[in-house]
Protein backbone atom coordinates (compact mmCIF):
# COMPACT_ATOMS: atom_id res chain seq x y z
CA UNK A 1 0.00 0.00 0.00
CA UNK A 2 1.36 3.06 -0.93
CA UNK A 3 2.53 5.65 1.87
CA UNK A 4 0.71 8.85 0.23
CA UNK A 5 -2.54 6.80 0.29
CA UNK A 6 -3.45 8.93 3.76
CA UNK A 7 -2.28 12.17 2.56
CA UNK A 8 -4.91 14.69 1.51
CA UNK A 9 -5.02 15.40 -1.99
CA UNK A 10 -2.81 18.58 -3.14
CA UNK A 11 -5.03 21.56 -4.15
CA UNK A 12 -6.14 21.80 -7.37
CA UNK A 13 -4.04 22.99 -9.66
CA UNK A 14 -1.12 22.15 -7.83
CA UNK A 15 1.44 19.85 -8.78
CA UNK A 16 3.91 17.53 -6.61
CA UNK A 17 6.41 19.60 -7.02
CA UNK A 18 6.64 22.79 -5.09
CA UNK A 19 7.04 26.21 -7.77
CA UNK A 20 9.02 27.60 -4.67
CA UNK A 21 11.19 24.63 -4.66
CA UNK A 22 14.05 25.80 -7.08
CA UNK A 23 14.73 22.88 -9.65
CA UNK A 24 17.27 20.57 -9.72
CA UNK A 25 20.58 21.65 -11.51
CA UNK A 26 21.17 20.06 -14.98
CA UNK A 27 22.56 17.06 -15.09
CA UNK A 28 22.19 16.28 -11.34
CA UNK A 29 19.87 13.45 -10.43
CA UNK A 30 17.90 13.65 -7.22
CA UNK A 31 18.87 11.08 -5.44
CA UNK A 32 16.57 8.99 -2.95
CA UNK A 33 17.53 10.80 0.35
CA UNK A 34 16.57 14.08 -1.15
CA UNK A 35 12.74 13.39 -0.76
CA UNK A 36 11.92 14.84 2.41
CA UNK A 37 13.47 17.93 1.67
CA UNK A 38 11.99 18.30 -1.66
CA UNK A 39 8.82 18.04 -0.20
CA UNK A 40 5.81 20.53 -1.50
CA UNK A 41 4.15 22.77 1.35
CA UNK A 42 1.07 21.00 0.83
CA UNK A 43 2.82 18.06 1.92
CA UNK A 44 4.48 19.71 4.85
CA UNK A 45 0.70 20.73 6.05
CA UNK A 46 -0.30 17.17 5.80
CA UNK A 47 2.64 16.14 8.18
CA UNK A 48 1.10 18.37 10.58
CA UNK A 49 -2.08 16.21 10.39
CA UNK A 50 -0.29 13.51 11.22
CA UNK A 51 1.49 14.83 14.55
CA UNK A 52 0.09 12.79 17.64
CA UNK A 53 -3.29 15.09 19.59
CA UNK A 54 -0.82 15.50 22.82
CA UNK A 55 1.71 17.27 20.45
CA UNK A 56 -0.90 19.74 19.99
CA UNK A 57 -2.54 19.83 23.51
CA UNK A 58 1.07 20.02 24.36
CA UNK A 59 1.82 23.08 22.30
CA UNK A 60 -1.53 24.94 23.26
CA UNK A 61 -0.12 24.44 27.27
CA UNK A 62 3.28 25.74 26.84
CA UNK A 63 1.53 29.03 25.25
CA UNK A 64 -1.21 29.31 27.97
CA UNK A 65 1.43 29.37 30.84
CA UNK A 66 3.79 32.11 28.79
CA UNK A 67 1.00 34.40 28.88
CA UNK A 68 0.44 33.88 32.70
CA UNK A 69 3.96 34.06 33.67
CA UNK A 70 3.64 37.34 32.03
CA UNK A 71 0.24 39.13 32.94
CA UNK A 72 1.46 38.05 36.98
CA UNK A 73 5.29 37.64 37.25
CA UNK A 74 6.66 36.45 40.61
CA UNK A 75 8.76 38.94 41.48
CA UNK A 76 10.10 37.07 45.11
CA UNK A 77 9.50 40.33 47.19
CA UNK A 78 7.51 39.95 50.05
CA UNK A 79 4.39 41.00 50.41
CA UNK A 80 3.25 44.26 52.84
CA UNK A 81 0.11 44.72 55.16
CA UNK A 82 -2.60 42.49 55.85
CA UNK A 83 -4.29 40.04 53.22
CA UNK A 84 -6.76 41.69 51.72
CA UNK A 85 -9.85 40.92 53.71
CA UNK A 86 -8.15 41.11 57.08
CA UNK A 87 -8.94 44.16 59.68
CA UNK A 88 -5.17 45.80 59.89
CA UNK A 89 -4.13 45.58 63.74
CA UNK A 90 -5.44 48.12 66.39
CA UNK A 91 -2.98 50.45 68.31
CA UNK A 92 -4.05 48.91 71.61
CA UNK A 93 -0.89 46.07 72.64
CA UNK A 94 -0.65 43.86 76.15
CA UNK A 95 0.52 45.96 79.23
CA UNK A 96 -0.72 43.11 81.77
CA UNK A 97 -1.61 39.68 82.56
CA UNK A 98 -2.96 37.65 79.29
CA UNK A 99 -6.30 36.52 78.50
CA UNK A 100 -6.57 32.74 80.56
CA UNK A 101 -7.04 30.83 77.61
CA UNK A 102 -9.57 27.99 78.00
CA UNK A 103 -12.50 29.78 79.64
CA UNK A 104 -15.66 28.27 81.47
CA UNK A 105 -19.57 28.79 80.14
CA UNK A 106 -21.27 30.85 82.31
CA UNK A 107 -24.13 28.89 82.06
CA UNK A 108 -22.52 25.18 83.30
CA UNK A 109 -20.38 26.69 86.60
CA UNK A 110 -22.08 25.81 89.98
CA UNK A 111 -22.68 29.42 90.69
CA UNK A 112 -24.24 33.01 89.33
CA UNK A 113 -22.23 36.30 89.19
CA UNK A 114 -24.23 39.36 88.85
CA UNK A 115 -22.90 42.35 87.00
CA UNK A 116 -24.31 44.91 89.01
CA UNK A 117 -22.32 48.08 86.56
CA UNK A 118 -24.11 50.33 84.06
CA UNK A 119 -27.67 48.79 83.38
CA UNK A 120 -31.28 51.06 83.53
CA UNK A 121 -29.40 53.44 86.29
CA UNK A 122 -28.96 50.71 89.11
CA UNK A 123 -26.62 51.61 91.61
CA UNK A 124 -23.28 50.21 90.55
CA UNK A 125 -21.80 50.38 94.33
CA UNK A 126 -20.25 53.65 94.10
CA UNK A 127 -22.76 55.80 95.82
CA UNK A 128 -22.53 55.72 99.54
CA UNK A 129 -25.90 56.16 101.37
CA UNK A 130 -26.53 60.03 102.62
CA UNK A 131 -24.46 60.88 100.06
CA UNK A 132 -25.15 59.72 96.40
CA UNK A 133 -23.21 58.71 93.89
CA UNK A 134 -19.75 59.46 92.15
CA UNK A 135 -18.45 58.96 88.57
CA UNK A 136 -16.05 61.00 85.96
CA UNK A 137 -16.28 60.19 82.00
CA UNK A 138 -14.49 61.29 79.27
CA UNK A 139 -16.09 61.80 76.04
CA UNK A 140 -14.54 61.79 72.28
CA UNK A 141 -17.00 64.97 70.92
CA UNK A 142 -16.93 68.23 71.87
CA UNK A 143 -18.54 69.47 75.16
CA UNK A 144 -21.59 71.05 73.67
CA UNK A 145 -22.78 68.26 71.79
CA UNK A 146 -22.83 66.04 75.17
CA UNK A 147 -26.49 65.92 76.54
CA UNK A 148 -27.45 66.62 79.81
CA UNK A 149 -29.22 63.74 81.41
CA UNK A 150 -32.94 65.36 82.29
CA UNK A 151 -32.32 64.41 86.19
CA UNK A 152 -29.03 64.76 88.17
CA UNK A 153 -29.59 61.55 89.75
CA UNK A 154 -29.21 59.74 86.39
CA UNK A 155 -25.85 61.09 85.42
CA UNK A 156 -24.39 57.40 86.11
CA UNK A 157 -22.52 54.75 83.80
CA UNK A 158 -25.78 53.88 81.86
CA UNK A 159 -26.19 57.95 80.64
CA UNK A 160 -22.39 58.24 80.24
CA UNK A 161 -21.87 54.87 77.80
CA UNK A 162 -25.09 55.72 76.06
CA UNK A 163 -23.37 59.05 75.24
CA UNK A 164 -19.90 57.57 73.60
CA UNK A 165 -18.28 57.96 77.46
CA UNK A 166 -15.86 56.10 79.03
CA UNK A 167 -14.73 55.47 82.52
CA UNK A 168 -12.39 58.23 83.73
CA UNK A 169 -9.85 57.52 86.41
CA UNK A 170 -11.92 53.97 87.84
CA UNK A 171 -14.54 51.95 87.41
CA UNK A 172 -16.61 51.23 89.33
CA UNK A 173 -18.98 48.08 89.88
CA UNK A 174 -20.31 45.65 92.12
CA UNK A 175 -20.22 41.07 91.91
CA UNK A 176 -23.20 39.27 93.55
CA UNK A 177 -22.30 35.88 93.82
CA UNK A 178 -24.59 32.89 94.58
CA UNK A 179 -24.10 29.23 94.18
CA UNK A 180 -26.89 26.98 92.28
CA UNK A 181 -26.88 24.06 94.47
CA UNK A 182 -26.55 23.39 98.51
CA UNK A 183 -23.28 22.13 97.97
CA UNK A 184 -20.64 24.86 98.57
CA UNK A 185 -18.22 26.13 95.85
CA UNK A 186 -15.11 27.58 96.84
CA UNK A 187 -14.13 30.18 95.37
CA UNK A 188 -10.13 30.50 94.68
CA UNK A 189 -9.34 34.73 93.59
CA UNK A 190 -10.03 36.92 91.23
CA UNK A 191 -7.25 38.23 88.83
CA UNK A 192 -7.09 40.73 86.22
CA UNK A 193 -6.46 39.74 82.78
CA UNK A 194 -6.55 40.19 79.10
CA UNK A 195 -5.44 44.01 79.29
CA UNK A 196 -5.05 46.15 75.93
CA UNK A 197 -3.33 49.90 76.18
CA UNK A 198 -4.04 52.33 73.70
CA UNK A 199 -4.03 55.91 73.52
CA UNK A 200 -6.23 57.72 75.68
CA UNK A 201 -9.33 60.34 74.17
CA UNK A 202 -8.30 63.80 73.73
CA UNK A 203 -11.48 64.81 75.33
CA UNK A 204 -13.96 66.79 78.18
CA UNK A 205 -14.07 64.97 81.65
CA UNK A 206 -17.23 65.51 82.71
CA UNK A 207 -18.07 64.56 86.89
CA UNK A 208 -21.26 64.32 88.91
CA UNK A 209 -21.53 66.78 91.60
CA UNK A 210 -22.52 64.36 94.19
CA UNK A 211 -20.06 61.67 95.75
CA UNK A 212 -18.01 61.39 98.90
CA UNK A 213 -15.74 58.88 100.99
CA UNK A 214 -15.70 55.15 99.63
CA UNK A 215 -18.00 51.99 99.88
CA UNK A 216 -17.11 50.28 102.98
CA UNK A 217 -18.11 46.39 102.27
CA UNK A 218 -16.47 43.61 100.34
CA UNK A 219 -14.32 46.29 98.78
CA UNK A 220 -11.21 45.44 96.13
CA UNK A 221 -9.41 47.53 94.81
CA UNK A 222 -6.88 47.05 91.48
CA UNK A 223 -4.52 48.67 90.07
CA UNK A 224 -4.36 49.08 86.22
CA UNK A 225 -1.45 50.18 85.00
CA UNK A 226 1.81 49.07 84.82
CA UNK A 227 4.36 48.70 86.62
CA UNK A 228 1.84 47.59 89.16
CA UNK A 229 -1.17 46.40 86.90
CA UNK A 230 -2.85 43.38 88.45
CA UNK A 231 -2.28 44.13 92.00
CA UNK A 232 -5.75 43.27 93.60
CA UNK A 233 -6.26 44.63 97.33
CA UNK A 234 -9.16 43.06 99.77
CA UNK A 235 -9.52 46.95 101.20
CA UNK A 236 -12.49 45.36 103.66
CA UNK A 237 -14.91 42.77 103.78
CA UNK A 238 -14.84 39.27 101.70
CA UNK A 239 -10.96 37.91 100.83
CA UNK A 240 -10.32 35.10 98.64
CA UNK A 241 -10.61 32.47 99.15
CA UNK A 242 -14.83 32.22 100.11
CA UNK A 243 -17.40 30.07 99.64
CA UNK A 244 -20.79 30.39 98.22
CA UNK A 245 -23.89 28.27 98.02
CA UNK A 246 -27.68 28.45 97.22
CA UNK A 247 -28.33 30.54 100.33
CA UNK A 248 -24.85 32.27 100.85
CA UNK A 249 -24.37 34.89 98.52
CA UNK A 250 -21.25 37.45 98.31
CA UNK A 251 -21.32 40.76 97.20
CA UNK A 252 -18.09 42.21 96.04
CA UNK A 253 -17.40 46.09 95.18
CA UNK A 254 -14.87 46.20 92.84
CA UNK A 255 -12.98 49.74 92.28
CA UNK A 256 -10.17 49.29 89.37
CA UNK A 257 -8.13 52.35 88.64
CA UNK A 258 -4.72 53.78 88.36
CA UNK A 259 -1.90 53.43 90.99
CA UNK A 260 0.26 57.05 92.20
CA UNK A 261 1.79 59.04 89.83
CA UNK A 262 4.81 60.56 91.46
CA UNK A 263 5.27 63.09 89.01
CA UNK A 264 2.80 64.43 86.25
CA UNK A 265 4.46 62.69 83.61
CA UNK A 266 3.63 59.47 85.01
CA UNK A 267 0.44 59.52 84.03
CA UNK A 268 0.13 57.14 81.26
CA UNK A 269 -2.48 59.38 79.44
CA UNK A 270 -3.67 56.02 78.48
CA UNK A 271 -7.05 54.02 77.95
CA UNK A 272 -6.55 50.56 79.14
CA UNK A 273 -9.30 48.10 78.28
CA UNK A 274 -9.61 44.64 80.95
CA UNK A 275 -11.51 41.98 82.50
CA UNK A 276 -11.48 39.73 85.25
CA UNK A 277 -11.08 35.89 85.46
CA UNK A 278 -13.04 34.11 88.84
CA UNK A 279 -10.59 31.15 89.98
CA UNK A 280 -12.87 28.63 91.03
CA UNK A 281 -13.07 24.79 92.37
CA UNK A 282 -16.09 22.69 92.93
CA UNK A 283 -16.31 19.16 94.43
CA UNK A 284 -12.56 18.68 94.73
CA UNK A 285 -12.46 19.68 91.11
CA UNK A 286 -10.72 22.52 89.89
CA UNK A 287 -12.56 24.23 86.50
CA UNK A 288 -11.88 26.96 84.10
CA UNK A 289 -11.82 30.43 84.83
CA UNK A 290 -14.88 32.06 84.63
CA UNK A 291 -14.45 35.71 83.00
CA UNK A 292 -16.18 38.77 84.07
CA UNK A 293 -16.50 41.89 81.70
CA UNK A 294 -18.92 44.09 80.40
CA UNK A 295 -21.52 42.05 78.62
CA UNK A 296 -18.98 40.48 76.16
CA UNK A 297 -16.96 43.69 76.03
CA UNK A 298 -14.05 44.40 78.51
CA UNK A 299 -14.34 47.10 80.44
CA UNK A 300 -12.64 50.50 79.43
CA UNK A 301 -10.99 52.45 82.05
CA UNK A 302 -8.97 55.86 81.33
CA UNK A 303 -6.27 58.35 83.12
CA UNK A 304 -5.20 61.34 81.44
CA UNK A 305 -5.19 62.95 78.00
CA UNK A 306 -7.94 65.20 79.08
CA UNK A 307 -9.48 68.63 77.71
CA UNK A 308 -10.80 69.84 80.68
CA UNK A 309 -12.90 69.29 83.20
CA UNK A 310 -17.41 70.11 83.11
CA UNK A 311 -20.04 69.65 85.59
CA UNK A 312 -23.66 69.86 84.92
CA UNK A 313 -24.93 73.55 85.15
CA UNK A 314 -28.49 75.18 84.51
CA UNK A 315 -29.31 73.61 80.99
CA UNK A 316 -25.55 74.29 80.21
CA UNK A 317 -21.91 72.17 80.97
CA UNK A 318 -19.84 74.53 82.83
CA UNK A 319 -16.32 74.68 83.37
CA UNK A 320 -14.99 72.97 86.62
CA UNK A 321 -11.16 73.52 85.74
Amino acid sequence: MSADRDLPDPPEGASAADPADPAPATGEQESPGDGPARRSRWRRIAELYKAPWWAAVGGVLTLLLAALAWLFPVTGEPTTGPPTGVPAPTSAKPVGPPSPGATANPDEVPFGVSLVYDQNHVDNGAAIPGCGGKGKWVFPQDIGTVPQPSKITEMDETWAHQNGGVDYGETNFKLVIQGRENSAVNLIGIRLVDVQKSPGIAGPVIVTQLGCGEPDKGSFKIILDPPQAGQITAVAGHDFPFTTSDDDIGQLQIKAGFGPAARPEDICGCLISWRLAIDWAYKGQLGPPLIIDNQGKPFQTQDGARLGVWIAGTGRWERAE
